[in-house]
């Protein structure tokens, strides 16, 4: 799927077509393909996102899996479309299926043989980490007015290798019982933005120019 939030709302058209058309036409391969099968029916995990929860009221903090959803940009609303569409394959074709709702994914392979390579990057570690590799670059915060104990936004982390460890036991559940399910993939603890830079400036031991934007 594409996955830039700002992209989205500039060029809804490839977002839709993209992951709500795309989706669609590998469900359709899918279903073909259970109906010729006798047992052992193809089950599905879905990449969902907390994009689709929008802007949760300050009650609804910690978010669970059955707070409102109601995206706020083309992004989010493709998730929860396809999200929509897989429980209704699943009820018309009995396809299994999983659906995770990441939160903010970060980190790599604790090997270092596999990490993060976005062109154009826009997650807020890896922009840090080429800051500090580049003494002369600046990190931008983008909002410094949030409603938060610093003003910048605060945000659920988690390591792509728990997100890893998630998907092997959602495949697992599913193998085993069937049905639908649905989870929110996070720790339940925050971090502003803030804090996330000043973490690496104590652990590289370096400074870093730091740009507010509103």
């Amino acid at each position: 799927a594409y996955a830039y939030v700002g992209e989205s709302v500039q060029n809804p058209s490839k977002y839709y077509n993209n992951n709500v058309v795309g989706t669609i036409n590998l469900l359709d391969c899918i279903v073909k393909e259970n109906l010729e099968r006798i047992e052992n029916k193809i089950p599905i995990v879905f990449s969902s996102t907390c994009a689709t929860y929008g802007t949760p009221k300050p009650e609804d903090i910690p978010i669970n899996e059955n707070c409102f959803q109601n995206p706020i940009n083309p992004y989010g609303r493709s998730k929860l479309m396809i999200e929509k569409i897989i429980k209704d394959y699943g009820k018309a074709y009995g396809l299994s299926s999983v659906i995770f709702r990441y939160f903010n994914a970060a980190g790599a392979d604790p090997k270092g043989d596999l990490g993060e390579d976005h062109t154009p990057e826009t997650h807020l570690i890896p922009l840090i980490l080429e800051a500090l590799i580049n003494k002369n670059k600046e990190i931008k915060i983008f909002g410094t007015d949030y409603q938060t104990f610093d003003g910048t936004c605060i945000r659920d982390f988690i390591h792509v290798s728990d997100l890893g460890d998630a998907h092997v036991l959602g495949l697992e559940k599913i193998i085993s019982n069937g049905g639908s399910k649905t989870y929110n993939l996070g720790t339940g603890k925050g971090h502003s933005v803030l804090e996330i830079i000043n973490i690496a400036k104590q652990i590289s031991g370096e400074e870093l120019s730091i740009k507010r934007e509103k």
